[in-house]
């Protein structure tokens, strides 16, 4: 098992209450694919740098997996397929205790 933080953007059109049934949905997929979820921040509202198929912001949300890197490639194609999913990075990392004080200074900003 790697360790990978996933970072995601939802759409701005996406109620509540489907951007929490998107993320029910995202962390119950790791589950099935026998990952763990090592931290999960909230989705939090941000503008966008550039605007992603037409919308200038979308809500952001980064998990930190475990996950056997087999079968990154299917979570990868799993997160295409879904509708209010704007983006997606997937990125093979080291786990962290803690964030950087400058990161978490600018995701409560």
């Amino acid at each position: 098992m790697n360790s990978y933080e996933i970072t995601y953007v939802i759409s701005p059109k996406a109620t509540e209450e489907a951007r929490e049934q998107l993320n029910a949905e995202l962390e119950k997929h790791v589950a099935e694919m026998e990952g763990k979820i090592e931290h999960a921040s909230a989705a939090l509202r941000r503008q966008l740098a550039y605007p992603i198929l037409d919308e200038q912001a979308g809500f952001l949300r980064t998990l930190q997996i475990e996950l056997n890197p087999a079968k990154v490639e299917d979570f990868r194609t799993w997160l295409k397929k879904q509708d209010h999913i704007l983006r997606t990075t997937i990125l093979n990392t080291p786990y962290r205790e803690e964030l950087a004080a400058d990161t978490a200074k600018q995701l409560e900003e």
